[in-house]
């Protein structure tokens, strides 16, 4: 029975791109501290590093970016072109800065840089030609458990009949061992078992999920999974860009994932090498982010 759900789902879907005359390509991307002035932050920018964001935008090309960990919209704006896209952040309140840390080789461990953190907020850009709806009364607040998670920001599309839900979740519990007695771990089970009971009030509502889920899928049969059963992990098969990740050169999977319960397709990750003239090849400092963005074309 599920199974004509969701192909009767996917036909609708085809049918709307059919009538809009093109796919809807849907992003995600973990932009790594963007702040909004030159040198701040726990990435620190310069003028020409927002322009190989902009230039990086313009090659994923997706219609709609759900972007992790942005500090306000005015540092949307320095990335994202305003005649183009329509820009959405969280209503969460700022949250207090702590010291930005650097792994030290010499010392093997984290050191100080001297530089504050700034907020790191969920928001969206969405191309001007796509009907949206949004209101901050919808995201999911409950995944904030202790004033420094972030909401779920919810996004509709009426005319494509669609949910889209902007995450980032905590940080910890890399490869999905739940439930756990470990803090950090404490904290991802009680989001996604959150997450979870917001997704079954929806009912038959399709739905993508996207986002920073800090957690490797390495199958269908995980904690994270098991409590999205009617979903699919579109990025299943897709390894980390960041060569940081390396596990005996070999790359690990990636924490960005895009969840529908709708389809099955394979999300493509997109590489910095198109909008970065000193590529990324074994080099996490000419990285323009610690994340590469993935898109899913339905």
């Amino acid at each position: 029975m599920n199974t004509v759900k969701y192909t009767i789902a996917s036909v609708l879907l085809l049918m709307s791109a059919i009538v809009t005359g093109k796919p809807l390509s849907i992003a995600t991307w973990n932009m790594e501290h963007l702040a909004v002035e030159n040198d701040k932050g726990c990435m620190p920018r310069v003028s020409k590093d927002y322009l190989k964001l902009k230039k990086y935008v313009e090659t994923v090309d997706a219609d709609i970016f759900a972007l992790q960990e942005i500090q306000n919209i005015d540092a949307l704006k320095r990335v994202f072109d305003t005649n183009k896209y329509t820009l959405i952040i969280s209503d969460r309140p700022e949250t207090k800065p702590y010291d930005c840390k650097v792994w030290d080789e010499r010392l093997k461990k984290k050191v100080k840089t001297g530089k504050k953190s700034t907020t790191q907020n969920v928001a969206w850009a969405v191309k001007k030609d796509i009907k949206h709806k949004y209101s901050a009364s919808d995201n999911i607040r409950e995944l904030d458990l202790n004033t420094y998670l972030r909401y779920g920001l919810v996004l509709q599309l009426p005319k494509h009949e669609l949910t889209l839900v902007n995450l980032h979740l905590k940080s910890s519990c890399y490869d999905g061992n739940l439930p756990s007695y470990d803090a950090g771990c404490t904290v991802k089970q009680v989001q996604l078992e959150r997450l979870k009971k917001w997704v079954d009030q929806q009912g038959d509502q399709k739905i993508v999920l996207l986002g920073d889920w800090n957690t490797k899928i390495w199958s269908m049969n995980d904690y994270t999974t098991k409590q999205l059963p009617s979903f699919k992990v579109n990025t299943l098969s897709l390894k980390s860009c960041n060569p940081d990740y390396l596990k005996n050169g070999k790359a690990q999977p990636g924490v960005d994932h895009i969840f529908t319960n709708f389809t099955d397709k394979q999300a493509n990750l997109y590489n910095f090498g198109k909008a970065n003239e000193e590529g990324v090849e074994q080099n996490r400092d000419a990285m323009l982010s610690d994340h590469c963005a993935i898109k899913l074309d339905l």
